[in-house]
């Protein structure tokens, strides 16, 4: 994940990938893990070598650091726990419960609600949020015809 793209959630197009998942300078720092939205051309990923252990554990520590070599478009935090990513056109849907709701398992659960953001594809600022009454299914997002479907933990499917 520090050489190549690499997430929790990818989406890509001819000329990007787009994934949600740790900051790679939080990788080996599991009390401390960190999480964000990014985008890197896919011009920019090269081939990758056989999986070296040995290099990897030189290359990057347990004690954190390392070397860092993915050369993001943009990157940045979401407040979300991102469960469901989606590209549709020049806009990235993604749905999640809280950014913090790995800390508890009321939030991870849905006590605190949940929501839909729309991100620009292009800068990864957001475009616009929508409180959801319910925790969406991972990777429970679709788009067709111009309309985006939402799967829900409820049973639902919501179309907007």
């Amino acid at each position: 994940g520090r050489e190549t793209p690499a997430g929790r959630l990818l989406a890509v197009d001819d000329g990007a990938i787009y994934g949600f998942g740790y900051r790679p300078d939080f990788y080996r720092t599991a009390n401390k893990q960190r999480y964000h939205l990014y985008a890197i051309d896919r011009s920019a990923v090269p081939p990758q070598p056989a999986a070296d252990y040995a290099r990897a554990n030189r290359d990057y520590p347990a004690s954190g650091g390392g070397k860092f070599s993915i050369p993001y478009r943009w990157s940045v935090e979401v407040p979300l726990l991102v469960r469901a990513l989606i590209l549709a056109g020049d806009k990235l849907f993604l749905a999640g419960p809280p950014a913090d709701a790995l800390e508890s398992q009321a939030a991870f659960d849905g006590a605190r609600g949940a929501s839909l953001y729309a991100v620009s594809a292009t800068d990864g600022k957001t475009i616009a949020e929508f409180p959801l009454d319910a925790l969406p299914i991972f990777d429970g997002l679709a788009a067709a015809q111009g309309r985006l479907y939402l799967t829900l933990q409820d049973g639902r499917v919501v179309c907007l």
